[in-house]
């Protein structure tokens, strides 16, 4: 499997993740389709407001993994990705990658979703693919941390990549505010706010 770059600048650099580091370290990266579905969401303004841009935005990439959405959002004009993940193999990989694509400084790593809270940005969009096995623990956990950080408003665009449709699961936890939901076979990217 190749995980490519789909668009923007970067498009088609390859990211050196290998079918067995991936299985190994159990990553389920998002597919090229998703990918380019996302992206053309947010570019023609489908599933977020048609106010937003990426062009200059400060995005975070939560339980990045191959860290290919983050790497999506810089290559189409954001100013700056946190990547966020506990794995230390994946961060020194994403440091790698970063580096050799000459887009460090757009690029910060963090092991935990709990750094959110040292944030001196504020986040314009956060995208978050947690391991489906875990998806409304870590989703959960995210949605208290952010309601407690500076660096998330009211204003501040969150997409999830889920297995499981979680609208009913965000409606009665802290994210109230759900602004669309688009399902692409057993995937749901769900865009919302908190409250």
């Amino acid at each position: 499997m190749s995980i490519k770059i789909t668009s923007g600048f970067l498009k088609n650099r390859n990211l050196p993740f290998t079918p067995k580091f991936l299985n190994h370290n159990r990553v389920r990266p998002t597919s090229n389709y998703t990918k380019q579905l996302i992206m053309n969401l947010i570019k023609n303004g489908n599933i977020i407001s048609s106010q937003f841009t990426l062009e200059n935005s400060t995005v975070a990439d939560l339980c990045c993994g191959t860290g290919a959405m983050g790497f999506e959002f810089i290559s189409n004009g954001a100013k700056k990705c946190y990547f966020i993940d506990s794995n230390e193999k994946i961060i020194k990989i994403i440091k790698n990658i970063a580096t050799e694509y000459n887009i460090k400084d757009k690029t910060e790593t963090m092991p935990s979703i709990t750094n959110i809270r040292k944030l001196n940005d504020s986040l314009d969009l956060i995208f978050i693919d947690p391991p489906y096995q875990e998806q409304e623990r870590i989703v959960s956990n995210f949605l208290n941390i952010a309601k407690k950080s500076d660096a998330v408003s009211e204003k501040t665009l969150i997409l999830i990549e889920a297995f499981q449709d979680p609208t009913q699961f965000l409606i009665e936890n802290e994210c109230n505010v759900l602004l669309s939901k688009k399902s692409v076979s057993d995937t749901y990217i769900l865009c919302c706010k908190i409250k």
